[in-house]
């Protein structure tokens, strides 16, 4: 009988171990690919941001450059990218939640 019972527990408790792991494997790759993506836009969008700014700052006349040079701190280009990035965010956000509240109409 504790040679059942064991078999059992055993075939019970692996099978669920097996299902978890399979289900947090997806997630998590899914998730680690997510990351990946969004920080390869954050990279390209940075480059870009840094591109027009210099390429604007070339094209001004020096006095003007220097003048922006004199209020405009140095991690300025950062704080730009953030607050776009923060606002791509909600942005995908209220997308995401607009169609998860339209699906939630049609299935119910």
């Amino acid at each position: 009988m504790p040679l059942f019972l064991t078999s059992l527990f055993t075939s019970f408790f692996g099978g669920l171990m097996e299902f978890f792991t399979r289900f947090l494997t997806r997630k998590l790759a899914l998730g680690v690919t997510f990351l990946a993506i969004m920080a390869a836009m954050i990279a390209v969008f940075m480059a870009a941001l840094s591109a027009a700014i210099s390429t604007i700052s070339y094209a001004m006349p020096p006095f003007l450059s220097e003048g922006f040079g004199l209020f405009m701190p140095s991690n300025s280009l950062l704080c730009i990218t953030a607050i776009y990035s923060a606002q791509v965010a909600r942005f995908i956000y209220d997308t995401n939640k607009d169609i998860v509240a339209g699906q939630m109409r049609i299935f119910s």
